[in-house]
């Protein structure tokens, strides 16, 4: 349902988990879920983020033409992965796939979804692009991260899960056949992860710095249940603890 025209619509909230893969943000996130199942304002990625029940063709008509329209976020996407070598075709595709994140978001107020939650959102889409290769240039990271929060119509909100590279190298290696990067073998994954989790805390000190975006910082070594409190904490601080009681499930 959308406002009476008139109306200002006030800021959706964006609350993204960022971390290694392995970090536990999945979990963390249906937690998040659970907890305030009974609010349908509050939504994650595996019910929204989707064709919302169009066909396949006209899904992507629009979000082709809601990117082009607005070049900004595909451009700032493609500088990156430009900085970044060497060049592969994965590398241009995480790119593309973080330029779609505005459509996905503008659809939120059509579909009466005032917050998001995502264990894969458009900062871990950053982070994709800087996968397997080498950043040349950190103002063009600056620059992608800032245009992912530029837009005034939505509230953003971290929950950065950090984790020991060889702990998330063993649950990477413990879910299976896993796509590339991540299907070289444990001892390939492990130098990955070491290489990048930098760029991890590079982006989080960005996001900061950016009109003061709040971030909680939680361990991921720690066990699920005492990280599910402090978030759950975090989460009615930003949401207001009123909606529904605050009971872990």
């Amino acid at each position: 349902m959308r406002p009476p025209r008139g109306l200002r619509t006030p800021p959706a909230f964006v609350i993204e988990f960022l971390g290694l893969p392995g970090a536990g943000k999945t979990s963390l996130v249906q937690q998040v879920l659970r907890r305030r199942q009974a609010d349908g304002r509050i939504r994650g990625r595996g019910d929204f983020i989707g064709r919302h029940g169009r066909g396949r063709t006209e899904h992507y008509a629009r979000l082709a033409a809601f990117t082009v329209t607005r070049p900004r976020h595909l451009l700032s996407a493609m500088r990156l992965a430009a900085k970044v070598t060497p060049t592969r075709t994965r590398r241009w595709w995480f790119a593309a796939n973080l330029a779609t994140w505005p459509y996905h978001f503008s659809l939120m107020h059509r579909y009466n979804c005032e917050t998001l939650v995502l264990d894969q959102g458009p900062l871990q889409s950053t982070w994709c692009v800087l996968l397997d290769g080498e950043l040349r240039e950190e103002g063009a990271l600056r620059a992608a991260v800032q245009d992912v929060l530029a837009d005034k119509r939505f509230t953003f909100a971290l929950v950065y899960v950090d984790i020991a590279p060889e702990l998330a190298a063993d649950r990477i290696a413990a879910r299976g056949p896993m796509e590339p990067p991540f299907h070289r073998g444990r001892a390939e994954t492990l130098r990955l992860l070491v290489a990048h989790r930098q760029h991890l805390q590079q982006i989080v000190e960005i996001a900061e710095e950016h009109a003061g975006i709040p971030v909680l910082r939680v361990d991921g070594n720690t066990q699920l249940e005492l990280n599910a409190a402090r978030i759950a904490a975090f989460v009615d601080r930003l949401l207001g603890s009123s909606v529904i009681p605050a009971t872990l499930q």
